[in-house]
């Protein structure tokens, strides 16, 4: 790599971080499935490295923006507004909130069945 001779000390220091931090950092996406057509409740949703999305984004119901993780960064998922989701329907217990994401393992991912708290809400 080669900088300009009067580089002040304060910019090769932000390269040398920025150099690290793109040598880290692993571009993701999230994705969403309706795998079941029968139920559209039922939904998988799965952390996938940006190079392998191209075959699973075209069967997929929905895609995140891309996100930058490291190896171990623990993911949790939510909802928003009249939204909450269940792991086997509304009697089984509530599903793993969060899960790590591993460059180098199979994508992580969640089943579980979406729905609305009532349907008379405006959120």
């Amino acid at each position: 790599m080669k900088t300009a001779v009067q580089s002040a000390a304060a910019e090769l220091c932000r390269v040398a971080r920025d150099l690290e931090s793109s040598l880290s950092d692993r571009l993701a996406q999230l994705i969403v499935h309706q795998d079941d057509d029968d139920d559209p409740s039922r939904v998988r949703i799965e952390c996938v490295r940006c190079d392998a999305v191209q075959g699973r984004a075209a069967e997929a119901a929905a895609t995140s923006g891309v996100l930058a993780l490291r190896d171990g960064d623990v993911l949790e998922l939510s909802m928003r507004g009249n939204l909450e989701f269940d792991a086997q329907g509304p009697a089984a217990p509530r599903p793993p909130r969060r899960f790590v994401f591993h460059s180098h393992l199979t994508s992580p991912s969640i089943e579980l069945y979406v729905r609305e708290v009532s349907p008379f809400a405006q959120v």
